[in-house]
């Protein structure tokens, strides 16, 4: 048989209800809006004045903890000034394309490299220092 519920238990049900769909539904918004952020506090970013690329002052100074790999290719993107991932794929090629986007991910959090357009129009562009 069949619980009928009173009017009273209904409406809290329907409140309990709205509740969880709303706070889902904000948690959504947050996480989409936090998206492609990293993990670098706040403080410790600083604005540069020659790229408006926002930078992280210790690290920047710190190039010699990039890989044989990072140094190759941030010297081939200084040395041309622009470079789309298939042209610095095949000057790395030996690994994989996620190793690369990585890679490409540290530089661009470093603030050495602006990553212009994304998926397909994705391009490169040395800031340096």
């Amino acid at each position: 048989m069949k619980k009928n519920h009173t009017k009273k238990q209904q409406g809290m049900i329907n409140l309990i209800t709205l509740f969880s769909f709303l706070l889902g539904l904000v948690l959504i918004i947050f996480l989409k809006h936090q998206e492609g952020k990293g993990f670098v506090h706040l403080s410790d970013r600083v604005e540069s004045e020659k790229s408006g690329v926002k930078k992280l002052p210790n690290e920047i100074s710190k190039q010699s903890n990039l890989n044989d790999r990072q140094q190759r290719i941030l010297a081939e993107i200084k040395k041309q000034g622009t470079l789309v991932p298939s042209k610095i794929y095949s000057l790395v090629g030996e690994v994989s394309s996620r190793t690369l986007r990585r890679d490409m991910d540290l530089l661009v959090e470093k603030g050495l490299v602006r990553q212009d357009g994304a998926t397909k129009s994705t391009s490169y562009i040395y800031v340096g220092n």
